[in-house]
């Protein structure tokens, strides 16, 4: 169990933490917050802590879930053309309708 970011890890029962209190830390430490890692990382002047190759992927994954969840059927996503070709429903999901004045 962890707090936020992985913050103040530990072990249940008690027992089993102290069994392994001399856990090496394998990870790189940040001295600042999550969110100001990533700014950095974003201009260049840090690594991010979740690499961008590797997070980037996870959350698209993680995102279909939900839709897959709102759809209520599995989806097959196809990123080339960024559709779902098995769940035309579930294509709702995927994108909005701004209101006019609004756009991107």
């Amino acid at each position: 169990m962890h707090d936020t970011y992985g913050r103040n890890p530990r072990l249940y029962p008690k027992e089993l933490e102290a069994q392994h209190s001399d856990a090496p830390r394998q990870l790189p430490r940040i001295g600042t917050s999550h969110q100001m890692n990533w700014v950095e990382a974003c201009k260049g002047r840090a690594e991010a802590t979740c690499p961008f190759d590797y997070a980037a992927p996870l959350t698209e994954t993680l995102l279909l879930g939900v839709v897959a969840l709102q759809a209520g059927a599995p989806v097959r996503y196809d990123p080339r053309s960024m559709a779902i070709p098995n769940a035309a429903a579930a294509e709702q999901y995927l994108r909005r309708n701004y209101r006019g004045e609004w756009s991107l």
